[in-house]
């Protein structure tokens, strides 16, 4: 599954944090505190012990890991990522059936 499809870019940053940008049509869950919420729960079970911290502005989240783990965080997550979007993408089709 693509990730550009909700994400423009996943990268880390000189602060060893990760920095991820959604695209437009997302932009709005992330102003919403339930969503913040869930995507704050959810990250903590994706990173366990390595996750510290979560910043959302309107266009992009920033996620603190512990110290030397962000790109190791980084990759973990986009491969979760794809995974929860292709079971979503799956969990629609079957809707549509």
């Amino acid at each position: 599954m693509d990730l550009s499809l909700f994400i423009k870019s996943i990268n880390v940053d000189e602060q060893d944090r990760i920095i991820v940008f959604v695209q437009d049509m997302l932009a709005s869950y992330l102003v919403n505190e339930e969503y913040r919420g869930k995507a704050k729960d959810i990250l903590k079970q994706i990173l366990g012990d390595d996750f510290v911290q979560l910043e959302v502005s309107n266009v992009s989240f920033r996620i603190s890991c512990a110290e030397g783990t962000g790109q190791a965080c980084r990759e973990k997550l986009e491969t979760e990522l794809q995974q929860y979007i292709a079971l979503a993408m799956q969990m629609m089709g079957g809707e549509n059936q």
